[in-house]
């Protein structure tokens, strides 16, 4: 990295390309900010266009905003105070050592660990990552600058946008036929941590998908119908799940499509809480969430997986 000169690169002048071109270069020392957008305009036209940049460059700029192993400046202001209670109040001193500040009594040769192994998680787990950069914000809040917290922040936005919400085309499931698209389903909410079984195939019609979580506190039941179709799923799919779930079988009923839905069960779902609509958009989220972006690469895998995992219900 370049040495620091008496010129500094004020970022908000500079357009967003010549600012990552400068960021990206011998002169990012001269930058600042160089830790995170430089203004939420930069960052509206960079979120508008990660989808076409390539992931090294999203990665490269996800590590610049991480943060690196080291010792923050707010550490040094709290050895100082750690150093006045061993002085002057031992059992204060001993009482606040327990918590986080025993790292900075051995001369801050301890460092605080830093975020940028978590690039390591993607493509494939971001929901993973943008939880351990939430857990990391909670944990080092009162001791970050709000350059770093907003780093941390412009991170999160980045991963969600790049990540989670890539846009596959419908035809990436045209290949499926009807019961791997249920196997698909049935490992998505075994992703999601439910217990998940999966009705006989030779069923007509109602759930093909059983998912249920049972802890104390909490249970929760899901009856799934999937329908791999071209059309819009219509009302009378809707009234047949309402009618399983009015037998007592299971307290709520998904339908997750690789279509749409009509106009009339849209309406129909929204005057029942007892029943969840999931179109191709909704489920190609869901999916980039549990299973990765590049879930469509993998698709034979993940089915693979879930025949041989995902126990068959009677129902």
């Amino acid at each position: 990295m370049s040495k620091v000169t008496d010129n500094p690169i004020d970022g908000s002048s500079l357009t967003l390309e010549k600012w990552l071109k400068v960021l990206f270069s011998m002169d990012r020392d001269n930058l600042f900010p160089s830790n995170t957008f430089p203004t939420d305009n930069h960052k509206k036209k960079y979120l508008e266009t990660v989808h076409q940049r390539p992931d090294e460059e999203v990665k490269r700029l996800l590590g610049m905003f991480l943060l690196e192993s080291g010792v923050y400046g707010a550490d040094k202001l709290s050895k100082t105070s750690l150093e006045f209670w061993k002085k002057n109040d031992v059992d204060k001193y001993n009482e606040i050592k327990k918590h986080r500040y025993w790292r900075l009594i051995d001369e801050l040769k301890i460092p605080w660990e830093g975020t940028q192994w978590i690039t390591e998680l993607l493509p494939f787990f971001p929901k993973e990552a943008i939880n351990a950069i939430s857990s990391f914000f909670i944990a080092r809040c009162t001791v970050m600058t709000d350059q770093q917290l907003t780093g941390l922040s412009d991170a999160m936005e980045i991963i969600r946008e790049k990540y989670i919400n890539a846009m596959h085309p419908r035809n990436v499931m045209s290949s499926l036929t009807s019961r791997e698209f249920e196997y698909l389903i049935a490992q998505l909410y075994e992703q999601m941590e439910y217990s998940v079984k999966i009705t006989k195939a030779t069923r007509d019609g109602g759930i093909d998908v059983i998912a249920s979580k049972v802890h104390k506190g909490e249970a929760v039941s899901l009856g799934i119908e999937c329908k791999h179709i071209d059309g819009k799923v219509g009302i009378d799919i809707l009234r047949g799940l309402l009618g399983v779930i009015s037998k007592g079988k299971v307290a709520k009923g998904i339908v997750a499509t690789t279509s749409t839905f009509s106009q009339d069960s849209i309406r129909y779902a929204k005057d029942d809480p007892r029943l969840e609509l999931l179109n191709f958009k909704d489920l190609n989220i869901l999916l980039n969430k549990n299973l990765g972006t590049e879930w469509p690469r993998r698709l034979d895998s993940i089915i693979a997986t879930a025949k041989l995992e995902i126990k068959t219900a009677n129902l």
